[in-house]
Order: C-alpha cells, then sequence, then structure tokens
C-alpha cells in the first residue's frame, strides 16, 4: 500500500525519497472529520515525523495530538470561509498554488521526471490530488489573515506587554543608520573586458570539443559562488527571476548545447539548458567577471564631486539620485538603501560592511560625505556619496525610542491569542469528531488541562 498524498509530502519535506519509501506502511485509519472530510493518520504521521526532525525531537503523542489539532483547525477555517459569500478563490488562484507546490515538490525529489518514481503517480495525478488541499488553503489563509487584520491593539496594551519584561531580558538595538547614496560604477577597461572574453571562448571550447565537462570548469573556474560549487547548476526555476539578458540565451538556447559567450551586468557568461517546459528551464551556468583592476577612478571622483556641489547648494538629493546614480535598485527610490529582504530603511551599521562604516562613522546626519569606494549588491565595484539621514546609537530596547517595532511584536503575540480563541468559537459551528487514537488523546490531553 502506498503512503497518502498527504503524508508522503509531510514526510518528503524532510527525508530522502528512498527514506519516504522506508517508512512503515500500515493500514491507514480516520482520526478525525471535520465537516464531511476526513483526516487519516498517515497525515498526521509524516507531519510528526517531519517536525520531530527539524526540532531535533523525539515525535511523541504531545507532538501528534497538537499537529492534528493545527490539521483541524486549517479545515475548520476552510470551512467557514467557503461558507461566507464575501470570500472567493479563483482557480487561477487554485492552479497558481498546485504549481509552485509542484515546483517545490520537484525540487526535493531531484527534478519533475523523478515524480513518478517517488510517488507513483503521474505529474498529472499530482495536480489533481493537489487541487483540493491547495484551495482549502487558500480559504483558510484568506479567512485568518482577514480576521487578523482586523485585530487592534492600544498603546496602553503596548506599555503592559513591555512591561512584563523584565528590563535585564530587553534586548540591545545594535546602531542603526538610515542612509542614501548617488552610485557611479567602475566600467572595466577595454583590455580586461577583452581578457574575460577570451577566457569564457577558451572554456566553451573546451567543452564543446570534450575535453572538459562543463561541471568540472564550473567548479574550477565559475565567479558565481553559489552555482559554482555545484558545477554550475542553477535548477529548475522560471526564466522570469533572471536579468533580460541571461533570460532571452536560456529561452533561446537549444536544449543540451552550450550558449555561444554573453554579456550581463555580472560579467560574461555561457549557459547550457537541460530541461526546459515553458517559462521554466533547468540551467547551468560559469561566470566570469571583468576585473576593474588598473581602472583610473579620477573621472567618477570627478564627476560624484560634481554632483555633491551641486547638492551642498540645496539640490534634492532624491532628484540627483533618480537623475544621476547608476544603481538601479535605489536610484528609482531617491537614492534610499534598503534591507532588499525586509524592505527595512534603519539597517544595523555593522552590517553593512567595512566600506559604509568607515565612511558614516565620522558623519553627522544631514551630512553628505565625499566619494568613497564600495561594491554594490550584485559585486558590481563602484564610487558613491553617501547621505546620512538618521543614526539611532546602541540601547537597550525602550517605548521611547522603538515603539513601532514592540507595537508591531506586541501585536502579532495579540493577533495569534485572538485567533486561537476566534478558530475555537467556529469550533462549535463546523462539525468536528475525533476517531481512534486521536479520541483517546483528547481525553487524556483534557483530563491533564484540568488538573
Amino acid at each position: 500500500m502506498r503512503l497518502s498524498l498527504r503524508a508522503a509530502l509531510a514526510t518528503l519535506l524532510l527525508l530522502l525519497p528512498a527514506a519516504v519509501l522506508a517508512q512503515p506502511r500500515v493500514l491507514d485509519e480516520i482520526v478525525a472529520v471535520v465537516g464531511s472530510k476526513p483526516i487519516f493518520r498517515s497525515e498526521v504521521d509524516g507531519l510528526t515525523y517531519r517536525t520531530a526532525a527539524q526540532r531535533q525531537l523525539a515525535p511523541s503523542d504531545e507532538l501528534w495530538w497538537r499537529l492534528l489539532s493545527d490539521v483541524v483547525d486549517q479545515s475548520v477555517l476552510a470551512i467557514t470561509a467557503e461558507r461566507d459569500t464575501t470570500i472567493e478563490v479563483s482557480d487561477a488562484e487554485v492552479n497558481q498554488g498546485v504549481e509552485s507546490r509542484v515546483d517545490q515538490i520537484a525540487q526535493q525529489v531531484g527534478g519533475r521526471s523523478r515524480i513518478p518514481t517517488v510517488f507513483g503517480r503521474s505529474e498529472a495525478q499530482l495536480r489533481t490530488e493537489l487541487r483540493p488541499q491547495v484551495r482549502e488553503q487558500i480559504y483558510a489563509d484568506r479567512l485568518r489573515r482577514r480576521f487578523m487584520q482586523g485585530v487592534r491593539i492600544s498603546p496602553t496594551e503596548v506599555r503592559a506587554w513591555l512591561a512584563r519584561i523584565p528590563v535585564d531580558s530587553l534586548p540591545v538595538i545594535p546602531t542603526t543608520a538610515r542612509v542614501a547614496h548617488i552610485v557611479r560604477r567602475i566600467e572595466p577597461s577595454e583590455a580586461a573586458r577583452q581578457q574575460a572574453f577570451q577566457a569564457i571562448t577558451a572554456i566553451r571550447d573546451s567543452i564543446a570539443s570534450g575535453r572538459s565537462t562543463f561541471e568540472s570548469m564550473a567548479i574550477r573556474f565559475s565567479d558565481d559562488p553559489g552555482s559554482g560549487r555545484l558545477g554550475g547548476n542553477l535548477g529548475e526555476q522560471n526564466l522570469n527571476i533572471y536579468v533580460p539578458e541571461f533570460r532571452a540565451v536560456a529561452a533561446s538556447t537549444p536544449v543540451g548545447e552550450v550558449s555561444q559567450p554573453f554579456r550581463t551586468q555580472f560579467g560574461y557568461h555561457i549557459l547550457r539548458v537541460l530541461s526546459r517546459n515553458g517559462d521554466r528551464a533547468d540551467v547551468q551556468h560559469i561566470l566570469l567577471r571583468i576585473s576593474s583592476g588598473g581602472v583610473n577612478p579620477a573621472p567618477l571622483i570627478a564627476y560624484l564631486n560634481t554632483v555633491r556641489d551641486s547638492l551642498l547648494a540645496g539640490a534634492p538629493f532624491e532628484r540627483l539620485a533618480r537623475t544621476h546614480s547608476q544603481d538601479s535598485s535605489s536610484s528609482v527610490i531617491g537614492g534610499r538603501v534598503v534591507d532588499p529582504q525586509s524592505g527595512q530603511r534603519d539597517l544595523v551599521l555593522a552590517a553593512l560592511g567595512p566600506q559604509w562604516t568607515t565612511v558614516v562613522d565620522t558623519m553627522r546626519e544631514g551630512q553628505i560625505s565625499r566619494p568613497a569606494r564600495v561594491d554594490l549588491l550584485d559585486g558590481s565595484p563602484a564610487y558613491h556619496i553617501v547621505l546620512l539621514q538618521k543614526r539611532t546609537p546602541e540601547h537597550r530596547v525602550s517605548v521611547e525610542s522603538d515603539y513601532n517595532e514592540i507595537m508591531a511584536q506586541a501585536l502579532r503575540e495579540k493577533q495569534f491569542i485572538d485567533l486561537d480563541a476566534y478558530v475555537q468559537r467556529l469550533r462549535h459551528e463546523v462539525y468536528v469528531e475525533y476517531r481512534g487514537k486521536a479520541r483517546d488523546l483528547a481525553a487524556r490531553f483534557a483530563s491533564s488541562a484540568q488538573r
């Protein structure tokens, strides 16, 4: 008997495919019914194996019961959301969610071609079985999000939340800085470009002739550390994630062939397409960066000094950043530097690196630095001038200086507490029945809670 899809998916997220197949396969049983939907023991067992291993815990009845409760809560939310005529989930949303889930599964098992071997189902069958799960998740998430957005917290509640934390346990916030900059990139010399082009061409010729493998050349020469150590493998990705030049070559190169050398903002590349399906492709590449050594920075420094003079004379920083900066990620927002993951403006100064700290450490708020060398997020060398908009010294967190951050944490805790109470109320409006092991554990943990 093969594992149910939910159990196989839950276990697969943690273990290798062989280990999934090696899990004990006992006759399945229904442990709960929510509305008319059964929840199988294999599903909860799979979640328990995964969660216990992730947290380096031994599987336990308590963990098993807690995870079953989470599954039941999601089903209760989904059923309630489906009854609500103001909440709609389109087929397009479900299709997108199914494709995302299939992509994750394919990455876990080593490609789409491995799906039938691991699951005993074709990719089409997998999609069909995933659809109700994805639809339920979207409905539940939509109702959960709507409820949490309606939770409010008052300043009095925020202060009371912080007061519960002992003073010596409050975190220390390191020095942060809010900065903006105007960037001019160091353009490599023609000689450096030719040298990089000749080198990437020689690498391609060696691969094309059969003297070397793509993987060995990537490991030896690629300047992309993430994929280089993996033999150049970028994995199966949507082509839209790549810069236009890379995307165009990956979309047009015949499967199995090595492309001609081409240039992007990162340097010179060659790539090989292992497979392609619509807008998705499994790609390997080798990158050679173009050396900027020997380039005279004097013209860049002079250019930035001219811009700086205009700023000191009263020109708006944001306008000049949009006009003169060559850092596309910051120029469009007036030169503001933000955390690429969170979008936060106040950045931990030490995390910016020595090139930034050397400049900012000596500045006052509102001051504009002289031109200084910097490496951009994409690794490109450049010079920039920096505006220090705000500096917050290291301090222990307090309502006076960190109210917004404290409020966000206090609100998040209140949202989860209120959501849990809301779901418990909904359980009285949706049919829930426990069976077998779940019924026994429900009685045990209810008895423990009363003591």
